[in-house]
């Protein structure tokens, strides 16, 4: 009998501890760098939210979200595009691993989704009606 292969439920899991602990390690790094050592005004009020690291720890999925809209998200992506060898050069410098992985970056939209969600939420009609 075959067995069902088993897909992950969350982002981390299926990821081997070494994969978590790099990903940690990139995240922890880059926020530190986007905070305190970028200049771009383009950058400025973005959070990283989640690292995700190939298991070859050669490619880096940088997971943003910023205070802004939209148009602040796609400029904040735009400017670390421009700076992403500055960052990888921090990365080189700070990290422990032999390889620094190569980084992307994309928009965390779970922020904007929950706040939808609420709002909808909160537009519901009470069910049970006011007794």
């Amino acid at each position: 009998m075959k067995r069902k292969k088993r897909t992950p439920t969350t982002r981390t899991e299926g990821l081997s501890r070494r994969q978590k602990r790099v990903a940690s390690e990139v995240s922890e790094i880059l926020s530190g760098a986007i905070l305190l050592q970028l200049a771009d005004p383009r950058v400025k009020g973005i959070s990283v939210t989640h690292v995700e690291v190939t298991g070859d720890l050669h490619h880096a999925r940088i997971f943003i979200t910023s205070s802004g809209g939209k148009a602040a998200m796609q400029s904040a992506l735009e400017g670390l595009k421009t700076a992403g060898g500055f960052l990888r050069h921090k990365l080189a410098e700070q990290m422990t691993t032999r390889k620094v992985p190569d980084l992307q970056f994309f928009p965390d939209d779970t922020i904007y989704k929950a706040w939808q969600l609420d709002e909808v939420i909160s537009t519901l009609d009470d069910p049970q009606g006011d007794a």
